[in-house]
C-alpha cells in the first residue's frame, strides 16, 4: 500500500510539474496573439486573440476577460502559438465540454493538474471536499467516503 501511496504521489507530483511548465511557457508569449482551442456544451472553437496574462491552473487572460482553464460550461484544451508551437495542451477535456457537479470538476482537475492543486481549489462554500489523504478517500463534507 505504501508503495501504491508513492507511485500515486509521484504522478501527482509529474502532472503539476507538467502543468506549470506549460504555464511559464505561456508567460514567455503574454502580448502575442495566440490560437485558443476552447471546449463547450456546444463543441470546440477555435479563438485568435492576444494573451494578457496567465492565472495558473486557473484562467488565461485575454483583452478584459478570463477563459477558466477548467470550468463547468469551458474548458481550454490547447493554445499554440501562431507559428504552431503548442504552448499549452490539455488531453482530458473534451471536445463537448460541460462538467454538471462539483464532484466532477473536481475530478477532472485531479486529471489534469494532480489532487494538491484540485484540492487547493475546492470553494469554501462547496459540499465537496475531495481527496483526503489521512483517510485515503474521496470525501464530501459532512459525510464519509464517497
Amino acid at each position: 500500500m505504501e508503495e501504491c501511496n508513492e507511485m500515486l504521489k509521484q504522478i501527482d507530483e509529474n502532472k503539476e510539474m507538467e502543468a506549470q511548465r506549460m504555464f511559464n511557457n505561456l508567460r514567455s508569449h503574454i502580448d502575442e496573439d495566440i490560437i485558443f482551442t476552447i471546449c463547450s456544451r456546444k463543441g470546440e472553437v477555435n479563438l485568435i486573440t492576444t494573451l494578457k496574462d496567465v492565472n495558473d491552473f486557473i484562467s488565461v487572460i485575454v483583452g478584459d476577460w478570463g477563459i477558466p482553464l477548467i470550468g463547468h460550461n469551458v474548458a481550454v484544451k490547447k493554445i499554440t502559438s501562431r507559428k504552431g508551437e503548442v504552448l499549452f495542451f490539455n488531453e482530458y477535456i473534451q471536445e463537448y465540454h460541460m462538467v454538471n457537479s462539483e464532484e466532477d470538476l473536481w475530478k477532472l482537475k485531479c486529471d489534469s493538474f494532480g489532487y494538491k492543486i484540485a484540492n487547493s481549489q475546492i470553494s469554501a462554500n462547496s459540499k465537496w471536499v475531495g481527496y483526503d489523504e489521512e483517510e485515503s478517500s474521496y470525501q464530501k463534507k459532512g459525510g464519509r467516503n464517497k
